[in-house]
């Protein structure tokens, strides 16, 4: 497992960030809401053909999400295994 990200102030995301490590700030209902996610995601992945680059954004599973929340994306990348 890799993790990437973006820097805040890079609206256009052009710089994509290789990370060490992250750090989840949340309450308790944030964890459940992202398990709940993480659950949906997992299950779909079991249920389906999955591709290489397939992809699932938390905001799209999350009612309460607003463009000031951070976004957590589930990436296919079969390559990573090799």
């Amino acid at each position: 497992m890799k993790i990437f990200g973006y820097d805040s102030n890079d609206e256009e995301f052009d710089k994509i960030l290789k990370l060490s490590q992250v750090t989840l700030s949340c309450k308790k209902e944030d964890l459940d809401s992202i398990i709940d996610f993480l659950t949906k995601v997992k299950k779909e992945i079991e249920s389906t053909n999955i591709e290489d680059g397939d992809h699932w954004h938390y905001r799209d599973y999350n009612d309460a999400w607003n463009e000031f929340d951070s976004d957590l994306i589930v990436f296919i990348d079969e390559s990573a295994n090799e």
